[in-house]
């Protein structure tokens, strides 16, 4: 079962149009403007769609205030390889610092898709550190080739994004395949040979 489409749509505005701020801002040469309007519409969206600001968004929210602090008083906007690896580093600090902490940031999505009960459940949260895994080290692998074209020809520059983009992909995914896969796999067959208690499937399980 997928999410209803007004759901759907309002989860992309939420996540599309502060960077659409952003851009066009930025595109008129008004970076500062651009990102404290970005940060500020990304709170005020992701509050009003599910009244709670996601791990992931206060990632974003710290980087679009950095480039401001940036524009603003420090000048750094020269230091491009430390600007385009700044994001997915904190993407990636949040999904080992919230896997660490016992919490994987894919749990604030996945518990708004199933009930309480399954919350605690064990196979719920291990497939939750897997997801939190994957996304991590997406980011990681992100943060990397930004770094390290940041300062290259414009050509290595658009296949980082490309690439980039490809491991976004490629992590949805994954985050859309592997619960059902790990239960057809993992949960089931334990079922099967007694070892498991048969509970009824969620929707995103």
């Amino acid at each position: 079962m997928t999410r209803p489409p007004a759901e759907l749509v309002r989860d992309l505005r939420a996540g599309v149009l502060p960077w659409c701020l952003y851009g066009i801002a930025a595109g008129f040469g008004q970076t500062l403007l651009g990102a404290v309007a970005a940060a500020a519409a990304l709170v005020g969206l992701r509050l009003r769609q599910w009244r709670e600001v996601k791990l992931p968004d206060l990632a974003i929210v710290t980087y679009f205030l950095g480039v401001a602090i940036d524009e603003c008083c420090l000048g750094l906007g020269d230091w491009r390889a430390a600007r385009a690896a700044l994001l997915p580093t904190l993407l990636a600090a949040v999904a080992l610092g919230s896997s660490i902490l016992g919490f994987p940031f894919t749990l604030q999505y996945a518990r708004q898709m199933v009930g309480p009960d399954w919350w605690h459940d064990r196979h719920f949260l291990r497939v939750n550190y897997i997801l939190t895994a994957v996304w991590g080290l997406s980011f990681v692998m992100a943060a990397v080739m930004n770094f390290l074209t940041a300062e290259g020809p414009v050509n290595l520059r658009i296949i980082a994004a490309v690439l980039g983009l490809g491991l976004l992909v490629s992590a949805l995914c994954f985050t859309r395949a592997y619960p059902r896969w790990y239960r057809l796999h993992r949960y089931l067959p334990r079922v099967r040979a007694g070892l498991e208690p048969y509970r009824r499937a969620p929707r995103h399980f």
